[in-house]
Parts: C-alpha cells; structure tokens; sequence
C-alpha cells in the first residue's frame, strides 16, 4: 500500500509539473504571436499580450486599466458596446468585423477582429485576435482611386475621339471642296478667288494640325 500511495503521489507530481509545462508553452505562444491577443470582460481588457499594446500604441497597464472601448475611435464605439451586448447575450453575428482606434500617438489606424464567447474565470468573455489592417485597406483604398482615375481617363478619351472624328470631318470637307473647285475651274477663277481657295485649304490644314497636337498630347498622358 505505500509503494502505491508513493506511485500515486509521483503521479499527481508528474502531471501537475506537466499540466504547468504545458500553461508555460501556451503563455509563451500567446505572448510571441505577432497577433494582438485580448480578453474583455465586463467591459473590461483583463488579458492583452504584447502584440496588442504594440498595436494600439498604449501602455499595458493603460489597456487593462480603462474601458475596453477607451482606445477607440470615438464615432465606432457605439457599435462596440452593441456587439459585446449581443455577444454576451449569446445572439448569433458575425464573428469577424474592423474598427477603428486611436493609438497613444494620435495616429488612426484600422483593426480587423476576429472575436468569440470563451469562459475566464468561470464567467463569460470575449476574445479578440486583433490584426493591424490600416496598410491593406490604405493600399485598396489607393488602388480604387487609381481604377476610378483610369475609368474616367477612358471616359475622356472615348468622348474626345468621338468629338475628334467628328471635327476631323468638317476640315477634310473644306479642303476636298477646294481642290476639286481648283481642279474644275482654276482656269477660270479671279486670282483673289483662288487665293480665297488657298487660304481655306490651309486653314483647314492648320486646324487638323492643331487637334492632332490634342491627341498627342492625350496619348503621352495615357
């Protein structure tokens, strides 16, 4: 019986020690994500690892001491508090939504969050990943004003063809109309007639010359 009282005991040893290993390995992954990590619960932060404060640019001590909603952007608390409202009444939603915070250094960044319902300390709680996606949706946001820039850069060229063809007609006219007047009846056309001719013919050179600089010009911008 005391060999197996002593076998029992090493046991309850082993696997407390083992059950500590175990905590230690989770708190070290927790700690070194590059994921910020974050318990709420009574409105409260009451874990964050050290992704999370290099995220939001305030101290840990700030974090747990204030209101999870303190590092906010003041316009998106309100929808905060409504989330974690529902989420603590166990209502159905979507897990993954973005806000925005205002860091220790006044800089307004954009987080997206991945959050679900957990029990801490045998109460429930909510807990966050937390991802910095301020570069990702500054790139999106610039890719869309350089596809709307475009959109109406091709808008605008579109239209000018259009109009250039058009225009393009009238001088073309003016100056077949002339060569085939030279042509028929030369012989027979006072000199400030045929002077008159010339001139028309190379006016309408001049303005063919002058909306073909346009479309360079439309063709280099591009």
């Amino acid at each position: 019986k005391k060999a197996q009282k002593e076998k029992e005991a090493l046991e309850r040893q082993q696997a407390i020690a083992d059950m500590r290993n175990s905590e230690a390995r989770y708190r070290s992954v927790i700690e070194n994500v590059g994921v910020g990590v974050v318990v709420v619960q009574d409105g409260r932060m009451v874990f964050a690892n050290p992704s999370m404060v290099r995220i939001s640019g305030h101290s840990h001590e700030y974090l747990l001491a204030h209101p999870f909603t303190a590092t906010a952007h003041p316009d998106d608390v309100p929808a905060l508090l409504e989330r974690n409202q529902r989420r603590m009444r166990g209502e159905a939603m979507e897990s993954s939504y973005s806000f925005r915070i205002v860091t220790g250094a006044g800089e307004v960044r954009t987080l997206e969050v991945s959050a679900v319902l957990i029990e801490w300390s045998q109460r429930n709680a909510t807990l966050l990943f937390v991802v910095d996606a301020t570069a990702r949706m500054q790139a999106e946001e610039t890719q869309r004003v350089a596809l709307q820039q475009q959109i109406a850069l091709n808008d605008m060229k579109a239209r000018f063809i259009t109009m250039a063809s058009h225009e393009f007609r009238t001088p073309l006219a003016t100056i077949h109309g002339s060569v085939e007047l030279l042509q028929h009846y030369e012989d027979r056309m006072p000199a400030d007639k045929k002077q008159q001719t010339l001139q028309k013919i190379d006016d309408a050179v001049e303005r063919m010359t002058h909306m073909l600089e346009n479309v360079l010009v439309i063709g280099r911008t591009d």
